[in-house]
């Protein structure tokens, strides 16, 4: 895991599903265009690759497998931070080497399409309207993203 991501933001509301904000899941016309007519979830939203996603409550409701995280990993999403996240989407993030950050504060202060900077050396998020804190991770949730996921982690371990 970096010490220091930054990135433009793409803003999200409460409650939002992981496939709501990925474009792959759209359909796709003759010309290659994207379209949303046809998509399993609906409208998607315009998550550009490599942007961070920050959004309300219940981040990741209804994630019932693994494929939602890989679809962030694809699209180059550094780390999500959110008022809170559904805990099975928290989990499944963490073992797939995904930081994900609670911090109510950074989604009130944020605006979609902001430039941050989230330290994780300093605990921090900074944002146009000045910093936001974020708790530590716990020891071994630290290691399993610095070792790039849970099975990375489990196969150092078991080396030893």
């Amino acid at each position: 895991m970096m010490n220091r991501i930054d990135g433009q933001v793409c803003r999200l509301g409460h409650d939002t599903l992981p496939f709501q904000v990925l474009p792959q899941l759209s359909s796709a016309d003759s010309r290659g265009q994207s379209s949303a007519k046809g998509s399993l979830f609906g409208p998607t939203l315009k998550l550009k690759k490599g942007e961070i996603i920050v959004a309300g409550r219940n981040f990741g409701c209804g994630s019932n497998d693994q494929r939602s995280i890989e679809l962030l990993k694809a699209m180059d999403v550094p780390c999500v931070i959110a008022a809170s996240f559904a805990r099975r989407f928290y989990r499944d993030a963490i073992n797939a080497g995904l930081p994900v950050i609670e911090c109510p504060e950074a989604f009130e202060a944020i605006s979609s399409g902001e430039q941050i900077v989230v330290d994780f050396d300093r605990l921090e998020i900074s944002c146009k309207r000045g910093i936001a804190p974020f708790q530590a991770y716990p020891d071994v949730i630290s290691k399993i993203l610095s070792s790039g996921g849970l099975i990375p982690y489990t196969r150092k371990a078991m080396a030893k």
